[in-house]
């Protein structure tokens, strides 16, 4: 363990975590032709983008 009080706490995983929401997107995007940019990707908001509301 290295003492370093003045950095932010930064381990293995928390570096990948940033992602996930650029990483879902695509998913959803790849699915259903469409691009959401807005997090949480909810139901609704999916329905309104497959009917071009959103």
């Amino acid at each position: 363990m290295i003492d370093r009080p003045t950095e932010k706490p930064l381990g293995a995983g928390e570096a990948s975590c940033t992602d996930v929401g650029v990483v879902l997107a695509n998913a959803v995007s790849d699915v259903t032709g469409v691009r959401l940019r807005t997090v949480p990707f909810t139901p609704d908001r999916v329905k309104a983008a497959l009917n071009g509301k959103a």
